[in-house]
């Protein structure tokens, strides 16, 4: 049932009398409105980081900005000065604060090899054979027992195989 104002109650509900406009953009609204990954001017914020020194605090109002953007941007440009920034908690809705870091360490993700690449992966430790399995005269019947729960890797189940299977002598 229609309103005062001729709108449906039924919130979803297209006038399909009322055709559908489409414009395309050209070159400069369409690079306004999409600008490229690194195209953005930092200028702005590039000056205002490099203006502080390492272990300096300082508070920025968002004015139309949301405290992603401003985050991001600020970020970047601390970044382009080789510096990083440590946010404080958001205690006011239209101010951020920060304080800036020296020169930003290489991040490295998992553990590092020797030369320090990153790409060494961590290897499970592995309980030491018993002399028993390493050749040693043994019994004719042997039979396997199942390891304790807490010499095993975390999440890790006992295998099922020959190596659990008592062997026939």
């Amino acid at each position: 049932m229609p309103d005062q104002r001729g709108h449906s109650a039924r919130r979803h509900e297209y006038d399909w009398a009322v055709p559908l406009q489409i414009r395309k953009l050209n070159e400069d609204e369409a690079a306004k409105a999409f600008p490229r990954h690194g195209q953005m001017d930092l200028s702005e914020y590039v000056e205002a980081v490099g203006d502080l020194q390492p272990g300096d605090t300082a508070a920025m109002d968002l004015g139309d900005l949301t405290t992603r953007a401003a985050k991001r941007r600020l970020g970047q440009a601390a970044m382009q000065l080789g510096r990083r920034l440590r946010w404080a908690r958001a205690t006011d809705t239209d101010v951020v604060y920060f304080q800036v870091l020296a020169v930003a360490p290489p991040r490295s993700r998992g553990f590092a090899g020797p030369s320090g690449t990153g790409k060494t992966r961590r290897t499970r430790y592995r309980r030491p054979r018993s002399t028993a399995m390493l050749g040693a005269p043994t019994s004719e019947k042997t039979t396997a027992v199942p390891e304790p729960e807490s010499t095993r890797a975390r999440g890790e189940r006992r295998r099922k195989g020959p190596a659990n299977v008592p062997t026939d002598g």
